[in-house]
């Protein structure tokens, strides 16, 4: 016996940059029912790295997301994360585009290994006078 579920995966587990479709094959063998979970294919939109900052080589954080002016407004509403609400991070300083969601993830991981300075290197190179980027992002 063959039951095939296709669907898009989402939820709060999943970024929803990344539309995950999964196939789910129930398959019936010698009394054992088996599970057998597909990944049928990605699809991948514009992601964004991101580094917030509280004030100037104040508290950081480093993020991931596909839609930035949404984030950004989430960080400044104290929504969405207890971190940058608990410690009012919610100035936009730095913020890199891909086209692969799977290679801004692996970025996002190698800059929250980093050390803070590489994380503030970053900002001063492409924002010198710590200027919030929010209105820059948004849409004209």
């Amino acid at each position: 016996y063959r039951l095939i579920f296709n669907r898009p995966r989402r939820d709060a587990f999943f970024d929803p940059s990344l539309e995950l479709y999964l196939m789910f094959q129930l398959v019936a063998i010698g009394g054992l029912l088996l599970i057998i979970i597909i990944i049928g294919g990605i699809v991948l939109k514009q992601s964004f790295v991101y580094i917030m900052f509280n004030q100037r080589n104040g508290t950081l954080y480093v993020g991931v997301t596909s839609n930035l002016p949404r984030r950004v407004y989430e960080h400044k509403k104290g929504i969405g994360s207890k971190f940058t609400k608990k410690y009012s991070v919610d100035k936009l300083g730095y913020y890199e585009i891909f086209s692969d969601v799977l290679v801004a993830i692996e970025y996002e991981k190698k800059l929250k290994a980093g050390s803070r300075q590489a994380k503030i290197a970053l900002i001063e190179e492409k924002n010198p006078h710590w200027q919030d980027l929010y209105e820059d992002i948004l849409p004209k």
